[in-house]
C-alpha cells in the first residue's frame, strides 16, 4: 500500500513528535531539528536521544530529516558545513533513514555547471563518510543561481556523481509550480512528469511533497497553502497524485500551520485518492 507522511513541527521534544506522528496515523514524518529563523540545532541530552530511538523503532521504519535552510551545498567559495556536520551527527544518533536537502545557491558563479559541480562535490563527500542514510535532493521554487530549480540540474548532478545508487530526489509540487512548470494544466502536468522521467528516471524519485502554493506559476514564491486553496488547486493536485508513473511512490504533505483536527482533514482527502 502506498505510504503517506506528514511534516511535523517540534512543538515540545522528538518524543511528543513521534507520537504525534502515531496519532495522525501516518505511516512516516519529516521535521527539521533546526530552528528555522536562527538555523540553532535542538538542544538533546542522552536521554532524549534514547527515548526517541527507542520509540520511533517501535512505530516507523522510514523516517526524514530536513537539512536546515541555512546549509548551503552549492556554494562556489565556501566548502566549510559546519552546521551541516552538527545535523549528520545528530541524524545517525537519531537514526533517521533518509535526508532531504535544498541544492543551495551557487551565487557569484555565473555558469550552471559550476554550481552543479559544487553541489556534487559536497554529495560525494557525504556518501563517502556517511554510509547510514539516504541523501534526498529536492528541486526549489527559485531560479539560477539556485541550484535544482531545472529539473535538468538534476541530470548535471547524475553525471557527476560517484555513488548515485545512495542518493535520491524529491519533487516538490509547490516548488516546480512556482518555479515554472504548470501543474495545473493538466496537459503541461503530463509533459511535466515525462520531463523528470526523460531526466532522472521517477525510479530515482524517492519522495513527493504534494503542496499546494500561494505563489502563482513562474512567481518562484514558494507559501504553501492548505491543499485546494492555492493556485495549482484540489484536481490538478490530486491528477497528479494518480499519475501513474508516481503510483509507488511515498507522498508527504507540508501544510502551513493548522490544528490536528484540519491535518487529519488534509490526510485523509489525500488518502482517497492514493489508497
Amino acid at each position: 500500500m502506498r505510504e503517506l507522511g506528514l511534516h511535523l513541527r517540534v512543538e515540545t521534544n522528538l518524543v511528543d513528535l513521534v507520537k504525534k506522528a502515531k496519532n495522525l496515523e501516518v505511516d512516516f514524518f519529516q521535521c527539521f531539528l533546526t530552528q528555522k529563523t536562527e538555523g540553532r540545532l535542538l538542544s538533546l541530552d542522552s536521554c532524549d536521544i534514547e527515548d526517541f530511538v527507542k520509540l520511533r523503532r517501535e512505530l516507523f521504519k522510514d523516517l526524514f530529516l530536513h537539512i536546515s535552510y541555512w546549509v548551503n551545498l552549492s556554494s562556489v567559495k565556501h566548502n566549510e558545513h559546519r552546521l551541516l556536520s552538527k545535523e549528520l551527527a545528530l541524524v545517525k544518533k537519531l537514526e533517521f533513514t533518509h535526508i532531504v536537502l535544498h541544492p543551495g545557491s551557487a551565487k557569484g558563479e555565473k555558469r550552471v555547471p559550476k554550481g552543479v559541480d559544487a553541489l556534487a562535490s559536497m554529495v560525494n563527500s557525504i556518501v563517502k563518510s556517511e554510509p547510514e542514510f539516504t541523501i534526498v535532493i529536492e528541486n526549489v521554487a527559485q531560479k539560477y543561481p539556485c541550484i535544482g530549480g531545472d529539473i535538468s540540474h538534476f541530470r548535471l548532478l547524475l553525471d557527476k556523481l560517484d555513488n548515485s545508487d545512495r542518493v535520491k530526489f524529491c519533487i516538490d509540487t509547490a516548488h516546480a509550480f512556482s518555479y515554472g512548470y504548470d501543474l495545473a494544466d493538466f496537459k503541461k502536468q503530463d509533459e511535466f512528469v515525462d520531463f523528470i522521467d526523460s531526466q532522472v528516471g521517477w525510479h530515482k524519485v524517492c519522495l513527493i511533497h504534494l503542496n499546494d502554493n500561494i505563489g502563482a506559476c513562474c512567481s518562484h514564491i514558494d507559501t504553501h497553502s492548505a491543499l485546494g486553496e492555492g493556485k495549482i488547486g484540489i484536481e490538478a493536485l490530486k491528477r497528479f497524485a494518480q499519475q501513474d508513473k508516481l503510483k509507488n511512490i511515498p507522498m508527504l504533505l507540508e501544510p502551513p500551520m493548522m490544528s490536528d483536527d484540519q491535518l487529519r482533514r488534509e490526510l485523509d482527502l489525500v488518502k482517497s485518492w492514493i489508497k
